[in-house]
């Protein structure tokens, strides 16, 4: 006898779906991973190949290509089926007591914490690019709905990402952190979009959450750099201070003993403007 464990959401939403990482954090994956630090950012592509097998009897849904998108292909899963041996229906609680397929409802996007995407060197266009191998971790999913119980209703821990823009049909939303009374956390809508009229269509839903999600990452950078130009001006400060009497020129030199990370001169100095002010190395090097 086959016996199935089916997680799936109401309302027939995706289970798990999601874009290929991007940003900084994507390129020091694929610089770690594929061990070459030189990577840039142009290199990095949102292809994702076919995907992997997880365990026996399960395999992700093919990605789908975003409309209107070039090179944004999405995991849009459903449903995931686990084909569970005789041998660990025992930790499945009662859910094979009466019936060989079990249900278990998650929130939409419920499992996005368990997809994982590997970057992988790929041609194309005549060039080396870095492309992406989706998976779920089926096995761990598993192992966190028994140790929760085995129930069927389950909300996995970190299932509903944060301040991220998520769909559930032809809804967009956020959600934020509360505790109620008894300093329970939970979640709740930050932010909500409910598409509506002749255009409310899945391509026009997704075009739209992958537009919000591209601001939302533009708006992350450029709170990155303005993060770094004022600890940069800080530095340059720092130095102003330790040197009050200096015609101080920064250069462009590393230098680990700087605060700006970087040889700094005085071109006033007596003892010629070639040397760091930190390392006393010159300017001009060979």
């Amino acid at each position: 006898m086959d016996f199935t464990l089916s997680f799936c959401t109401q309302g027939n939403g995706f289970v798990a779906q999601a874009q290929p990482p991007t940003g900084l954090n994507a390129l020091q994956m694929a610089r770690g991973v594929l061990g070459d630090p030189t990577l840039t950012g142009d290199v990095l592509t949102r292809y994702i190949q076919d995907p992997i097998l997880g365990i026996a009897g399960f395999r992700l849904s093919h990605p789908v290509l975003v409309p209107g998108l070039i090179d944004v292909y999405e995991i849009q899963q459903r449903r995931v089926d686990l084909h569970i041996p005789l041998s660990t229906i025992k930790q499945c609680g009662t859910c094979f007591d009466t019936a060989n397929q079990a249900m278990v409802e998650v929130p939409p996007n419920g499992l996005l914490p368990y997809l994982t995407f590997t970057p992988y060197l790929m041609v194309k266009n005549r060039g080396t690019h870095v492309g992406w191998r989706a998976d779920l971790n089926v096995n761990q999913m598993f192992v966190d709905w028994v140790r929760a119980g085995s129930p069927t209703t389950w909300v996995p821990a970190s299932a509903e990402p944060l301040d991220v823009w998520l769909r559930d049909d032809m809804t967009l939303f956020k959600l934020r952190e509360v505790r109620d009374a008894n300093k329970r956390v939970g979640t709740e809508h930050a932010l909500r979009l409910t598409l509506s009229g002749p255009d409310a269509t899945s391509a026009m839903a997704n075009q739209i959450l992958n537009m919000l999600r591209q601001a939302d990452q533009h708006a992350i950078e450029a709170a990155r750099e303005e993060e770094r130009e004022t600890q940069h001006e800080a530095a340059m400060e720092k130095v102003q201070a330790q040197f009050p009497k200096a015609n101080l020129s920064f250069g462009t030199w590393d230098c680990a003993t700087s605060p700006t990370g970087h040889c700094v001169y005085d071109l006033d100095s007596h003892l010629g403007d070639d040397d760091c002010l930190y390392c006393h190395d010159p300017d001009e090097r060979k």
